[in-house]
């Protein structure tokens, strides 16, 4: 998984943002110090103020604002502390990719064409270099006759379904949108050498899983990814006979591979 460095700028003035927030909603709060004591199985709140200390346990509105003021007074500093790495990061920070690694191998290497060597055919395509979901790692735990770990039951099928019928697949493969990164379920490498994503989604009933979804399908066509063409998504319904799998498979992509 690489980060790249416009995330850390991002998330630095998220936290900034966030910051001018808290201070704003501080400052509306009068100033004050809470005293608490337990007598017996009774709590007691008191202020305390420059001329001593003024009983305020009736007063159910300013031990929140008191106890609010403490928890701003907290949330601001740990968020200025992490504004501080994220500014260190965004300082220091030096983006990774795969372009850059070989390049930075062929600099260092002169005489070895690493770029011509790790892309080549004859490269093992079960170790192709490519940014994997680094999240959630407990959810791969579903293994396919070839030995892929995938996310789901489902996952599995149409895995073994690709492997059965001899296509050569990878699995939770970084896709740049832009604002947005996801990582797809399924990339299918066609003979010509362009890419179709299969995307599964499996929690059908889930309506903020499938408001999401819609978001990525957009995202994914804002990139030039067409519908039906390079880009397909099934949910369970539709793959719960291992024939229609196959199906999809012949129509979406051996078709393409064939052409």
């Amino acid at each position: 998984m690489y980060f790249r460095r416009k995330e850390f700028i991002q998330a630095s003035n998220g936290l900034k943002q966030q910051i001018v927030d808290i201070e704003k909603q501080l400052s509306a709060i009068e100033p004050g110090d809470i005293v608490c004591r337990k007598r017996g199985n009774k709590t007691y709140y008191s202020e305390s103020t420059e001329t001593g200390e003024k009983g305020i346990t009736r007063n159910q509105k300013r031990i929140y604002e008191l106890v609010r003021q403490l928890f701003y007074e907290k949330e601001l500093k740990l968020l200025k502390d992490n504004s501080k790495v994220l500014d260190y990061c965004v300082k220091h920070y030096k983006d990774i990719s795969d372009e850059i690694i070989i390049n930075e191998l062929e600099k260092s290497h002169p005489n070895m064409p690493a770029k011509k060597i790790l892309l080549s055919k004859t490269a093992d395509k079960q170790h192709e270099v490519y940014e994997k979901n680094p999240y959630y790692q407990e959810d791969l735990k579903y293994i396919t006759t070839k030995g892929v770990v995938l996310r789901s039951k489902s996952e599995r099928e149409i895995g073994n379904a690709l492997e059965a019928m001899n296509i050569t697949y990878t699995s939770d493969v970084l896709i740049d949108c832009g604002m947005n990164r996801y990582y797809a379920d399924f990339v299918i490498k066609r003979k010509n050498g362009s890419k179709l994503v299969w995307e599964h989604f499996g929690r059908e009933h889930d309506e903020l899983y499938m408001a999401k979804n819609e978001v990525r399908i957009k995202d994914y066509i804002s990139i030039g990814l067409r519908p039906w063409d390079n880009l397909i998504w099934t949910y369970d319904s539709d793959i719960e006979d291992s024939r229609t799998i196959r199906r999809i498979i012949q129509r979406f992509i051996i078709s393409d591979l064939d052409r």
